[in-house]
C-alpha cells in the first residue's frame, strides 16, 4: 500500500510538530549564543581589569 498524499489534518499535525520543534531548537540556538557571547564579555572584562 502506498500512500502518496498525507490527509489534511496529518499534514498539518506535521506541520506544527516541525514548526514547534524549529522554534524550540531556535531559542535554545539563540540562548546558547547569549550565553556563550556573555560569558565572552565577561572574559574580556576580566582581562581589561588585569591588564589596567
Amino acid at each position: 500500500m502506498c500512500q502518496d498524499a498525507m490527509d489534511p489534518l496529518e499534514l498539518m499535525l506535521f506541520y506544527i510538530i516541525t514548526i514547534n520543534l524549529q522554534e524550540l531548537h531556535y531559542h535554545s540556538i539563540i540562548s546558547l549564543l547569549l550565553r556563550t557571547s556573555g560569558l565572552y564579555g565577561a572574559h574580556k572584562g576580566i582581562d581589561r581589569t588585569m591588564n589596567h
